[in-house]
């Protein structure tokens, strides 16, 4: 950590803590990450490797940039490209309100971002940015949130996604019949971009639209 100096701490979550801090070389201010490592772990756990392996590989203007890896015994800290601020602090300094415009242009950077990435979690960010920052599926624990998506959506079923009673860690839930009322779910979206979030939360994997067709959406085409 020589190399970088740890100005203020900027947040924190599950896995570590987020700080600003400073290149001494460059003079570039940056954001350090650092990873809790229990004692009981055996090296760097594989959430923090999939991360790693993945930023590594990444070079996109929409995505931030990994810059360094410094591993210790007892701490692994990931250097970051520094934003002055997150998706949070943004909607924070709202106060429940949004331009549409800037929800469109933040989803069209989304999407080009995650052009290999399960289309889901962006539906997710889509509706929550489209809300101010509300969340879709606000669930309290794994079967609360499912029922969340599964009284939007409707509960799967054979019909609607084969073999899905096979799938590992199956739990049956009500058959909920979908919700038509997407205009209450997403008011300040417009029809097309209703559209569109439809397409992207299909509970079944391979019906949702991809993210190069989303791209293509009608919803980013008219102004």
């Amino acid at each position: 950590m020589q190399k970088y100096e740890k100005l203020e701490k900027i947040g924190e979550g599950t896995y570590g803590t987020v700080f600003k801090g400073r290149n001494r070389d460059t003079l570039e201010i940056v954001a350090l990450k650092r990873v809790r490592l229990d004692e009981d772990d055996e090296g760097v756990p594989s959430s923090a490797l999939r991360e790693i392996c993945l930023l590594k590989e990444l070079k996109h203007k929409n995505i931030v940039r990994l810059y360094d890896v410094l591993h210790s015994d007892k701490k692994l800290t990931l250097v970051f490209e520094h934003c002055d601020q997150d998706l949070k602090k943004y909607f924070d300094s709202l106060n429940g309100e949004i331009d549409m415009e800037i929800v469109k242009s933040f989803m069209y950077q989304l999407l080009r971002g995650t052009t290999s990435i399960d289309l889901w979690s962006a539906g997710c960010i889509f509706a929550e940015m489209a809300n101010a920052g509300r969340p879709l599926f606000p669930g309290s624990d794994v079967d609360d949130q499912l029922k969340r998506i599964f009284k939007l959506l409707g509960t799967p079923t054979e019909e609607t996604w084969p073999e899905i009673t096979q799938l590992p860690d199956y739990k049956p839930f009500p058959p909920y019949p979908p919700n038509t009322s997407w205009n209450q779910v997403v008011p300040r979206l417009n029809l097309k971009g209703r559209d569109l979030l439809q397409k992207l939360l299909i509970c079944r994997p391979n019906l949702r639209i991809s993210a190069e067709k989303a791209m293509g959406h009608s919803y980013f085409i008219d102004s």
